[in-house]
């Protein structure tokens, strides 16, 4: 099974990468000029400690994820290409498991690339005699909580993408699912009473940074765990080829 979900992987990547006409290389450039050149020349050894080097590089992936997740299926179905992949040899969860794969790889591979990029330009363009790294709360925290978010937002498209009749329809869906969740945990929060708050916060000051990464870990890997199984299930191949 392993095998053949490398298959997949390798596949996908050869159709993310070398498509005729693929547009993503040059995204991925712009992404990372933005988060992993330009903010890290402005802020400097900051970028280092900064909570906004944290939130670039874990939620700037989850973006150009949802565009690439969204044709795992949708886009198979579009192509006519979805009968061919159903009717191979490989098993179901060879096929969903190797779209997951690429798209997390795809995903963290990116958030990787910003951390090494970033880390470059400071010590580069603001050098102080000695290498400077990030620090430990920066690195655990992107590191960790960026592999999660494209977890997370990789099981949501294939879910979406298995039921959307195209790409477009899938990207549209996924976007609008991402922002509903976005902002009900905004003015959620908010709406929240504020001994709750007060409670959050002092439990947040109490635990530490490390702390809190862990806990917003353990949710997101429960969160992604409900939507891969709930994927997992919904996958069923005989209702692909019909659909």
């Amino acid at each position: 099974m392993v095998r053949d979900i490398l298959a997949v992987v390798w596949k996908e990547i050869r159709e993310l990468f070398f498509a005729p006409g693929n547009s993503i290389r040059g995204r991925i450039l712009i992404f990372i000029a933005i988060a992993g050149i330009i903010l890290p020349l402005q802020q400097g050894q900051l970028w280092l400690h900064s909570s906004l080097a944290v939130q670039l590089i874990v939620m700037e992936p989850v973006f150009l994820v949802l565009n690439v997740i969204a044709d795992a299926f949708a886009g198979e179905r579009e192509r006519h290409t979805l009968e061919t992949l159903l009717a191979s040899r490989l098993s179901d969860r060879s096929i969903l498991f190797g779209k997951l794969l690429t798209a997390i790889i795809y995903g963290w591979a990116i958030s990787l690339a910003l951390l090494v990029v970033g880390l470059i330009v400071v010590n580069v363009a603001h050098s102080t005699g000695t290498f400077m790294f990030y620090s430990g709360e920066v690195l655990v925290a992107c590191l960790l909580l960026s592999l999660l978010m494209v977890t997370f937002m990789a099981a949501l498209g294939i879910l979406i993408s298995l039921k959307a009749a195209s790409v477009r329809q899938a990207q549209q869906t996924l976007s609008i699912s991402f922002l509903v969740i976005f902002f009900a945990l905004i003015y959620g929060t908010q709406a929240l009473p504020k001994d709750w708050i007060n409670n959050i916060i002092n439990f947040a000051g109490n635990i530490g940074v490390y702390g809190v990464i862990l806990v917003i870990a353990v949710a997101l890997v429960v969160v992604d765990a409900i939507l891969i199984g709930v994927t997992a299930s919904r996958f069923q191949r005989d209702r692909l080829i019909l659909s």
